[in-house]
């Protein structure tokens, strides 16, 4: 009879996530202020908020950053600890 042990009762855990930014290149505005500037190279990119004015995305990334937390918390979460330490400095 075998007993349980570290060496037979041990999970390998990562924790990878992402949340979408909602956010889009608005390719017209960036050539209408490249025009309007007149550079010789594309100066900037332009982003649309495709979500302003809600709290959708807001609420998405507090649970992405609890996760993150308590992947830190956990000890999961060696591979970037300035993401962690970020989400702790927030409060989030």
């Amino acid at each position: 009879m075998e007993t349980l042990g570290i060496h037979t009762s041990a999970m390998l855990v990562e924790l990878n996530v992402s949340c979408w930014t909602a956010r889009k290149l608005d390719r017209r505005v960036s050539e209408e202020v490249d025009a309007n500037k007149a550079t010789k190279a594309r100066a900037g990119n332009y982003n649309k908020n495709l979500l302003a004015g809600t709290e959708i995305l807001d609420s998405m990334f507090g649970v992405l950053c609890g996760l993150r937390l308590f992947s830190f918390e956990a000890g999961f979460c060696e591979k970037f600890p300035a993401r962690c330490n970020k989400v702790t400095e927030n409060g989030l």
